[in-house]
């Protein structure tokens, strides 16, 4: 195989990747990452939401997972310890959250 075609395979593999994880960020909406502290704040300003926690698992995953939604957008932060959330939210337990980078 020459150096050409040989760097056109690798291109086309790239390209491949990249069209997963664009197809992945669709499918999964739009995540804004925040900080731990204004992830809680934004909490704050909203006492009746629904919060999805999910816990370290795996041997590389040692953080807590946390995604809410505020006024149709969905936040989402992460800690080595598990937050102390505002009284009233509904909390949903899950095994896993992933998010794609």
């Amino acid at each position: 195989m020459s150096g050409a075609a040989g760097a056109a395979i690798i291109a086309s593999q790239i390209a491949a990747q990249h069209a997963l994880k664009v197809r992945a960020i669709k499918a999964s909406g739009v995540l804004i990452s925040v900080s731990i502290g204004d992830f809680l704040a934004i909490l704050a300003k909203n006492r009746d939401g629904l919060v999805v926690v999910a816990p370290p698992c795996g041997f590389f995953n040692k953080q807590f997972r946390y995604l809410a939604s505020h006024k149709g957008l969905v936040f989402y932060t992460h800690s080595s310890s598990e937050l102390k959330l505002p009284d009233g939210l509904e909390v949903v337990h899950a095994g896993k959250i992933w998010i794609p980078e």
